[in-house]
């Protein structure tokens, strides 16, 4: 937990004066703190939603959710680490009618693919060093993880794009009704399964998928020939 506040403190402050020193303009917004509010009311559901899987994982198996603590806390300061690198896109988005491109797409998910390879094989035995043999386990779980980090390399462009546009329907889909639809998904595979990992593992990669499925339509900018 210390590393992950040590290492989001520097980026968020990094990424921050960046965005300061690229805000020139004097004008006022009127609408700027109503929709901070609004921004914040939905990452309070958010945030409730996201701790779903703990809550069953701890009334099914107690004993289980500190091995998938440590797999899903590792697994969001991975999250937190790639989606500060984009905080710098968002006054972007705000200034100008910025397109992304697909090419930019493809290279994004490109090296999220030989990040997600590089950490499938270094993450077991640095997590066993530090946490000891008890819990390769937790390894194991991060490793399948890592399989959706393509998506996670671009979701966060998307969203901060929404967020700058201030499109509301895509925020409520992606902060409402995707973290619904991945506990609706999670709870189902459950159901056949009768598999914790297989609930954690169905429950990250769905909100992933509909992430990526809710947003990257719209703003794909597909070259014709």
């Amino acid at each position: 937990s210390s590393i992950y506040l040590i290492v989001t403190a520097i980026f968020n402050t990094f990424w921050h004066l960046r965005i300061t020193k690229q805000i020139k303009t004097e004008l006022e917004d009127d609408e700027c703190i109503p929709y901070g509010k609004y921004l914040t009311l939905l990452s309070f559901l958010f945030i409730l939603l996201s701790y779903f899987d703990k809550i069953i994982i701890g009334f099914v198996n107690i004993e289980m959710l500190a091995v998938f603590a440590i797999s899903i806390k590792l697994f969001e300061t991975v999250k937190g680490i790639i989606k500060s690198f984009y905080t710098v896109s968002f006054p972007k988005f705000a200034q100008y009618n910025i397109k992304i491109e697909l090419d930019k797409v493809l290279l994004l998910m490109f090296a999220g693919t030989i990040a997600g390879i590089i950490l499938y094989f270094i993450s077991e035995p640095v997590i066993v060093y530090f946490y000891t043999e008890s819990y390769r386990e937790s390894a194991t779980v991060f490793k399948k993880l890592l399989f959706v980090l393509p998506l996670i390399f671009i979701n966060p462009l998307f969203s901060n794009k929404i967020n700058a546009e201030k499109n509301k329907s895509k925020i409520i889909a992606i902060k409402i009704f995707t973290p619904a639809g991945s506990i609706l998904i999670s709870i189902l595979t459950f159901i056949i399964t009768k598999d914790l990992e297989y609930f954690i593992l169905s429950k990250v990669y769905s909100i992933q998928v509909l992430n990526f499925v809710v947003l990257s339509p719209i703003f794909l900018k597909i070259k014709k020939n």
